[in-house]
Formats: C-alpha cells, structure tokens, sequence
C-alpha cells in the first residue's frame, strides 16, 4: 500500500503551492485532505486564544463528478478532497468568509492525508458544515443576512437557494474517512 513520501510548499506571502508524492497507488484512496497549520516561534503549533490548535482545513471549490457548486461554494479538503498531487491554497492571506487578510509574517505547514470511502478501523475526517454561508448577489445587507440565515438552518440539512433548491448540486460523495 502506497505512502506520502515527499512533500513540498512554496510560497509567495500570497499564495501557497503545495505539491507531493507517493510511492506507490493507495488502494480506496479518492483524494488529499490539505491541512495548513499555524506554527509559532519555535516551530509548535501556535494556539487560538480558546486554547485549541490552530489548524486550518484548505479551501476546495471543485466538486466530486455528477455534482455542481453553481455559486461556489467554498467547501474544505475534508468534504472534496484534492484529486491531484498538488494544491494552491488561495486562502493563506484572503479569509473565505471577510475581505481582513491575514497577517503576511507567518509560519506555517501543511499536513496532507489520504481520503478513502469508510472501512473498519479508520479515523474519521472531521464534520466540514459550515454554520453559514453567504451568497453575493447586489442586494441590500439586510436581505443577504436574512437569506443567509435562511440557506442554513441547521447542520443536517442541505443548503436551499431563494427557488427552494438545493445550492449545491448532484450525487452526494462517498462518507470521506481517513485511510
């Protein structure tokens, strides 16, 4: 069964490409999650100020075959794992969610793990929901925030659009876990 072997990132204070290699097919594998983690003076994983790591799942806006994300969506690594052997993290200083970058003097690390359909014995990728998203589409504040609002009512239910469709479309993907 194949392994990483190697893997590299670049960057341009901007963006980051990140590349790597394995050395043989991982069987089951359907792609990488992308995992940018946030290092303090001395090379730890810095801390948020509750206390947890400061770990980052990347940012994926390409969907699985059969499914549509007509509004694109951001989603993470963990739901649409990266299918290639390389990836740009176009989030390292633009957030997804408001126009404040991140700070540019940083240190981070990029963690990548095989994602695989659900077998015995393996780790569980975490739950990528997201609690609310909000689609910009010229209309007044107030309207985006009552309509975001309404896109997500709860974690267990799909994202509906003003139509009552769902905002992201086709074939739901495997159950994603960690091979």
């Amino acid at each position: 069964m194949g392994t990483i072997v190697a893997a590299h990132a670049y960057v341009n204070n901007e963006v980051a490409y990140v590349a790597w290699d394995i050395d043989a097919k991982i069987e089951g594998c359907l792609g990488f999650e992308v995992v940018r983690v946030y290092l303090d003076e001395q090379g730890n994983v810095a801390k948020k100020l509750d206390g947890s790591e400061d770990r980052v799942t990347c940012a994926a806006w390409v969907a699985f075959k059969g499914q549509r994300n007509p509004h694109w969506l951001p989603q993470t690594t963990s739901l649409w794992p990266v299918q290639k052997f390389s990836w740009r993290d176009l989030t390292l200083r633009k957030r997804r969610n408001e126009m404040k970058r991140r700070p540019d003097e940083v240190r981070v690390r990029y963690e990548i793990r095989p994602l695989g359909n659900l077998k015995p014995g393996m780790q569980a990728a975490p739950d990528p929901t997201p609690q609310t998203v909000e689609i910009n589409s010229g209309t007044t504040r107030a309207s985006r925030s009552r309509r975001t609002a309404a896109l997500r009512k709860s974690r267990s239910r799909p994202m509906k659009g003003r139509r009552g469709r769902s905002v992201i479309s086709g074939r739901p993907s495997p159950p994603i876990l960690c091979t």
